[in-house]
């Protein structure tokens, strides 16, 4: 993943086969689409879902739960929901990118350009 699949494309034929069976109008466009995809929105999970579930886990560490058991129990629940909430969002911004590289639509640039501003706030 990452540079290798930007350079190597999908692996289907040359850049310019992949291009036409994505709908891509370009070479180009096919390249930029899936570097801002493959270099920044798939890594973004992971660097927002981290300091997240540090402070998640400093929540329940000092929460007045009773027992290592039910802190345990909270302490898993509360990070599985964080984790789903992360993909959620990430999911949410590829599709809205997927939509603004394909045809170029001003509302779903700006929530795309929305959901990105409230990532970068949550760090």
């Amino acid at each position: 993943m990452g540079l290798a699949e930007v350079l190597g494309g999908d692996g289907q034929g040359g850049c310019q086969k992949s291009a036409d069976k994505f709908g891509n109008p370009s070479v180009f466009h096919y390249v930029f689409a899936n570097s801002v995809m493959d270099l920044f929105l798939v890594p973004l999970p992971v660097l927002v879902s981290i300091p997240l579930l540090l402070l998640t886990n400093h929540f329940v560490a000092t929460a007045r739960v009773q027992g290592v058991f039910w802190g345990m129990i909270v302490g898993s629940l509360l990070c599985s929901l964080v984790l789903s909430v992360c993909c959620f969002i990430n999911i949410c911004e590829a599709a809205l990118f997927i939509v603004v590289a394909a045809k170029f639509d001003y509302m779903c640039f700006f929530g795309f350009a929305l959901g990105l501003m409230s990532i970068v706030s949550a760090l």
